[in-house]
Parts: C-alpha cells; structure tokens; sequence
C-alpha cells in the first residue's frame, strides 16, 4: 500500500498520475534504503511504535535544508550528492500529494538527467487534495501549503510552461490584489538548489543572490498600479505577454 496513491485508493483506479507517485516512492525507496513506512524512532523498540510514510520523512528533511541526511545510511556518504539531491527532490515531485502537480515521466528524466530546471516544492509538505482530475494537469493550485510546479505537455520543465502559470497566478491575484509581485528562483540564480543544475548556464548569465534580490527591489521601487498583472525582466524592461 505503501507505493499506492491514496487518491488512486479512494477513486479505485489508476491513472497516469498515480502511476508517477508509484514511480516517486520507488525512486526515495532506493536513495533513502527504507520501506514506505519509516519508523519515527528507531533506536526504541516499543510495542506501540510510530510510523511515517516515506515521502513525509524525506520531505521533513529537505524542509529542513539537508535532503541528504535522507541518504541511505549504508553507502556511508559515498555517493554523488548532485546525482543523489537530484533523483531525491524528483521522488518528492513524483509523489506530490497533489496529483495535478505531478510530472510527466518525461519531465521527471530530464531532470534526472540535468536537461532540466529542478522543481520549486514548499519546505513544508502540502496539504493532500482529492477531486475530480483538473481540466489542464499543467496548472493547478494546492490547499494548505502554497506550492508551484513547472506543468504543461510533454514539453518538459521550460519557460513557456512556467510563463504560463505564473500569467495565471497574476491575473487571479490581480484581482484581489493592487499588485502582486512573483519572484521566480531559475537555474540562472546561484543558489545550494539550482547548483546541481547549472552545467549548461553561461557563467554571463548565472547571477548572484544578492544581485538578483537587488534587481527585483528596483523594479518594485518603480512600479505603478497600473502595472499590476505585467512581467518585467531583470532590467526593468516589460515584457509582453
């Protein structure tokens, strides 16, 4: 039971999605060298012992800045902690409790193999949501915690999909909001996260933390009402959409 959605049990039937949480459970199953069910405190036997599913345990640590204390504890740190970051953050994204965040099989491998932006998940595990399948699969919103992913076709994690989303998000909170301002956090901005990822960004456009926060207070400094719901790039310049 372990490997199966829940939303996959309540609905009773499989689907794409359902078969992509089966895969990430897989995938934190071999870096982390546990069984779905982690036992919550493993130096005390207790007759009356607490258990949480996998995905919860490894999310907690990559909530808490070290997904590689998930590792599994027998290779004894000899592994590459790109390639074992990597394939732990897409078991996460597999098994995202809500399935319209989910990738596609082929979004997943390109990530896995660094063609690919990692994805942007909350430190905090979201809140699990079951309905009926979303219309679009590549655009949706979570209850609980807020959450974004990179959805849309099989054309894998690429701007057009993440400028669609984020078009979206604006509208709607242009609508209760004066203006709404979104930080996106690329391969292009030299973080711990997006390090692994970076091999094919030019280093003229690989730009520092402080550099970026730096262009993005400019822009909200010259930002009008009236601007609400536009894009600006890192210069100030609108883009059209």
């Amino acid at each position: 039971m372990g490997y199966m959605d829940p939303d996959c049990v309540l609905a009773g039937r499989a689907s794409v999605e359902s078969d992509m949480y089966s895969f990430g459970v897989l995938l934190l199953e071999i870096t982390c060298g546990r069984r779905p069910a982690v036992r919550v405190r493993e130096e005390e036997v207790q007759e009356d012992e607490e258990f949480v599913h996998l995905v919860q345990w490894v999310w907690d640590s990559y909530g808490g800045g070290g997904i590689l204390d998930a590792a599994d504890a027998r290779l004894q740190g000899e592994f590459d902690g790109r390639e074992m970051a990597c394939a732990m953050l897409v078991g996460l994204w597999c098994a995202h409790p809500d399935r319209s965040l989910r990738p596609t099989i082929r979004q997943a491998v390109n990530v896995l193999r660094f063609e690919g932006l990692p994805p942007s998940l909350p430190a905090k595990m979201p809140v699990a949501t079951y309905g009926p399948p979303a219309d679009r699969p590549g655009f949706t919103s979570s209850s609980g915690e807020a959450a974004t992913a990179r959805g849309g076709g099989n054309d894998g994690i690429g701007h057009s999909s993440t400028m669609e989303h984020d078009q979206r998000l604006s509208v709607e909170l242009g609508r209760k909001d004066n203006i709404a301002c979104i930080l996106l956090h690329p391969g292009t901005v030299d973080t711990d996260l997006s390090q692994p990822f970076q091999r094919n960004v030019p280093k003229d456009k690989l730009f520092t933390r402080e550099f970026s926060v730096q262009k993005l207070l400019s822009i909200i400094d010259n930002v009008k009402e009236s601007d609400n719901g536009k894009f600006f790039a890192r210069d100030g310049q609108e883009i059209p959409w």
